[in-house]
């Protein structure tokens, strides 16, 4: 709350100050408080200025020691519900899906506003990182990552910050608390990926098991497309008269299946020119879905999207992400993620010597920072793969002067020396 002095001429022709109190209602809205300090203007500023700043100190105390009686899981979910008109509906849904853990944490509490301490948070972002995640079946415990861990702190933040500017709170006690069960060294992010010999014997395995994915992944390797981006592809997105595959629609899903005319970020809008051979692929993959159609006949689900099950159906994202998990496991490489063909993308496009600057376009990057991180770490470790090479090419000869045998005979000498000195 905020206040400050005004005068008001009445009828009588004398000047009196008011004090004028700012605040915030409870629904966030800005509202404003004239009451008279029947004192005139002349020879009363300073009588006037203790007076507000009495009338400011009570009504702070009245406004903290009132509204924040709420229990903080109750205003958690009254702030996910002001969010709805002002986020998307997939920020929404995630927001949705990250506030229940901690309602339910401080729910069981009954911690309201005015309770909550730094130690309140400590304690949630640590139990979190080591028992957040419940097996269902066998009731095993075991910690959710440092990213599901942020993102709860985020919309704590978010919650608590808009505590503070409706003066529900003088100030938010999880501000500065780190989110961390790992060291810096250990939280450098680890780039996964396939070199240009690995993706090839890849795309060899998946077309040889029939893999219903096989051709998406293809799309996904040649082109560094993230999963909502390659499955959004439509056939109006292929401009085979200009020979351009434009990326402008995506399908995400949080609590919904979401399809939005945009991509995650204004740079991710990008148009990729198409090469003879990737033409010919996709006039393929068109030419299998018509040959499909007239299979399944009524039973064919019409859609625009280019990769689809055989009747038809559009790929959800989580199953595409499902079935990737079991199928590079079955491949032999288990940890490697889908997103990890964009990062395999990338690590081609090193080998071929592009330019970061080339690669982070080619990738729809929003940023240069996030290119050079993974161009980084696609350095370091192709060099450590040369430094292998060179390794296996180069014999390392014994070291200059005497060998092994003459070594032998040099120790033995200088024993018997010994011996005859003593």
């Amino acid at each position: 709350m905020t206040g400050n002095l005004q005068t008001k001429k009445l009828a009588s022709g004398k000047e009196y100050y008011y004090m004028v109190l700012n605040f915030r209602s409870e629904d966030g809205k800005r509202k404003q408080k004239w009451i008279s300090t029947g004192l005139e203007v002349r020879g009363n500023k300073r009588k006037a200025e203790a007076m507000l700043r009495e009338e400011l100190q009570k009504y702070k105390n009245d406004l903290y020691s009132s509204d924040r009686d709420i229990l903080f899981s109750d205003y958690l979910q009254k702030w996910l519900e002001q969010q709805r008109s002002s986020v998307s509906q997939v920020t929404f849904e995630g927001y949705s899906l990250h506030i229940r853990h901690p309602v339910a944490w401080f729910g069981e509490r009954h911690l309201s506003l005015g309770d909550l301490k730094v130690s309140h948070f400590e304690d949630f972002y640590n139990e979190m990182l080591t028992s957040g995640k419940v097996n269902p079946r066998t009731g095993e415990t075991s910690g959710l990552s440092v990213r599901t861990v942020r993102e709860y702190k985020f919309i704590i933040n978010s919650a608590l910050n808009k505590a503070v500017a409706n003066e529900i709170i003088p100030s938010n006690p999880a501000l500065n608390i780190r989110v961390t069960n790992k060291t810096k060294k250990q939280l450098a992010r680890k780039i996964n990926f396939f070199t240009t010999e690995e993706a090839n014997d890849f795309l060899d395995y998946v077309y040889g098991e029939n893999d219903v994915l096989a051709d998406l992944i293809c799309a996904t390797l040649f082109f560094g497309l993230r999963r909502s981006e390659v499955i959004a592809i439509r056939i109006q997105s292929i401009d085979f008269q200009n020979h351009r595959l434009n990326i402008d629609h995506t399908i995400v899903k949080m609590l919904t299946l979401q399809e939005k005319d945009d991509t995650k970020t204004p740079d991710s809008n990008r148009s990729y020119p198409l090469t003879g051979e990737m033409e010919d692929f996709f006039r393929r993959v068109i030419e299998k879905k018509k040959e499909n159609a007239a299979y399944f006949g009524d039973t064919y689900q019409e859609n625009e999207y280019v990769f689809t099950w055989d009747d038809g159906r559009p790929f959800a994202p989580d199953f595409v992400y499902h079935h990737f998990t079991r199928l590079i496991k079955k491949y032999g490489r288990p940890g490697f993620t889908f997103h990890n063909l964009r990062h395999s993308t990338a690590s081609i496009l090193y080998e071929q010597g592009w330019h970061p600057k080339d690669i982070q376009e080619w990738l729809g990057h929003a940023d240069f920072y996030t290119t050079m991180n993974i161009y980084t770490h696609l350095d370091k470790c192709h060099r450590a793969e040369k430094a292998r090479a060179l390794d296996e090419i180069l014999h390392i000869p014994s070291m200059p002067g005497r060998s092994s045998a003459n070594a032998a005979d040099g120790a033995n000498h200088n024993a018997d020396k010994a011996a005859n000195d003593r």
